[in-house]
């Protein structure tokens, strides 16, 4: 009798012993695998800066030494967007700017009229990556986000020396939905953005969504993705909002007269 009554105690005792185990076994593989985690991240991430900035093409297969060893041809600067000059006060490498642009003391408040790509707050720091050849400036990767149909869209516009002309854009990271409007991944898409003036002789953003198979004879349009008008307007969009006033148009002032 008295085992009956201790059956369905040490039955509990066993499950919640096996329980915490379990417990303690995901927390320890979570804690290990972590590190790796964010090492692939910083891995994936500089490549794709890499390709913006023409230091690899997208379909090249390079293992993570050469990743770095490219890499260090790009200067990194940390662009304080609250003006036109660059800072100290963060390492570029590391600084998460997506989570600082979500507290109140690391970004500044967008009001609606100006948030076009939909943050709502700006980080006011943020990185930039230079590529120099014979001395000189030859192109400025910039990292970019904003709100798409139905997720953030993440990606690198590299512009050349002039901080007019386009010379390619990479997007890294969206959820928008499947088979149609992951079409902004399309490289023939992306390649139509090479060489598009998106900003015109007055310093103005000139870039804009034009209808489909329109954007060949405009130097500041980009053709309209069909069946994905929407998150492809958000692409150029987020893209318009990070070149002007209130992005990194100060900064890309400053580059320009620098550059000479």
């Amino acid at each position: 009798m008295r085992q009956q009554r201790d059956k369905p105690i040490r039955v509990l005792w066993v499950s919640a012993c096996v329980a915490i185990a379990c417990s303690a076994m995901v927390t320890t593989a979570v804690s290990y695998f972590r590190p790796m985690q964010a090492a692939h991240a910083s891995l994936e991430r500089s490549r794709h800066i890499l390709v913006a900035a023409g230091l690899l093409a997208s379909t090249d297969s390079v293992s993570p030494r050469q990743i770095a060893t490219r890499f260090r041809q790009l200067t990194v600067q940390t662009a304080d967007l609250r003006s036109d000059e660059f800072t100290n006060t963060v390492d570029p490498l590391t600084f998460d700017f997506e989570t600082a642009g979500a507290l109140e003391s690391g970004s500044t408040a967008l009001p609606k009229e100006k948030d076009i790509a939909k943050l709502g707050r700006r980080p006011d720091l943020m990185p930039i990556y230079l590529l120099s050849k014979d001395r000189a400036l030859d192109s400025i990767v910039l990292p970019v986000y904003g709100q798409g149909m139905w997720s953030t869209i993440r990606a690198f516009i590299s512009l050349r020396a002039d901080a007019k002309t386009l010379q390619s854009l990479v997007i890294y990271e969206h959820g928008e939905t499947p088979g149609i409007g992951d079409r902004i991944e399309d490289v023939t898409w992306l390649g139509s953005w090479s060489s598009k003036q998106v900003i015109d002789e007055n310093g103005a953003v000139a870039l804009r969504l034009v209808r489909t198979g329109k954007a060949a004879a405009d130097i500041h349009g980009v053709d309209a993705i069909t069946g994905a008008t929407v998150t492809s307007e958000s692409v150029v969009t987020l893209v318009r909002f990070w070149l002007g006033e209130d992005g990194y148009g100060p900064v890309l002032k400053h580059l320009k007269r620098e550059a000479g």
